[in-house]
């Protein structure tokens, strides 16, 4: 234990997946030790089964699966072939919900990429969102935050890589707090001001997340 400092809280909240949230000062935004970050760990079927171990070791009262930056979620990723990716991540979500039952699963959406492929991240964002309902897990979508009017990602808020900057990273800290999908127990303790928020060029407001069902 750290006297200078106190003991560190039990980690509540998991994020796996891959890279898009850049570089988190996770510290700053929630009580120190709160978050447990295991970006990286492989999504596929040999890098599942040890990473659930973990998982279930820690049982978080909330897990984040971070989908879709250019390191492909850790190999469950293909814009390329939909249908194979769908299932992987079907799969993921399956091994987890029976692994941590007490535990509240949230699938983040695909992020905004550039305007050519916004169509079919739409659309495989909305298959998404029904997976999710169907497995009663959450969804957390991101381009009424992120997202141009052309379906491009606003290069305000990520850096060159393609991952979140410091101002994207706010953005996100504030649309989990909307979205009201993690537990009071993992909210953050601290949020930035709401200006932070994207609002598209033209527009009144941040564009109503799309409803399903």
């Amino acid at each position: 234990m750290n006297t200078a400092q106190g003991p560190r809280a039990q980690p509540r909240l998991g994020v796996i997946g891959d890279g898009f949230l850049g570089r988190c000062e996770w510290d700053t935004w929630f009580t120190p030790g709160l978050v447990l970050d295991l970006r990286g760990a492989a999504l596929s079927a040999d890098g599942l089964a040890p990473l659930t171990v973990v998982l279930v070791r820690v049982e978080p009262a909330a897990l984040i699966l971070s989908t879709g930056s250019a390191d492909g979620a850790c190999g469950i990723v293909d814009l390329t072939h939909p249908g194979r990716m769908l299932t992987s991540i079907e799969h993921v979500l399956r091994t987890l919900h029976a692994a941590l039952p007490g535990t509240r699963l949230v699938l983040q959406a695909l992020p905004p990429a550039d305007a050519r492929h916004a169509p079919a991240i739409e659309a495989l964002n909305d298959a998404l969102a029904g997976l999710c309902v169907a497995l009663d897990v959450g969804f957390l979508p991101l381009h009424p935050h992120f997202a141009q009017l052309d379906g491009s990602m606003n290069p305000d808020l990520v850096s060159s890589s393609g991952q979140l900057n410091r101002d994207g990273f706010e953005t996100w800290i504030e649309m989990l707090d909307l979205a009201a999908l993690l537990p009071e127990a993992v909210r953050p303790r601290r949020l930035p001001a709401p200006h932070h928020v994207y609002r598209p060029p033209g527009a009144s407001g941040v564009r109503p997340e799309p409803t399903f069902g």
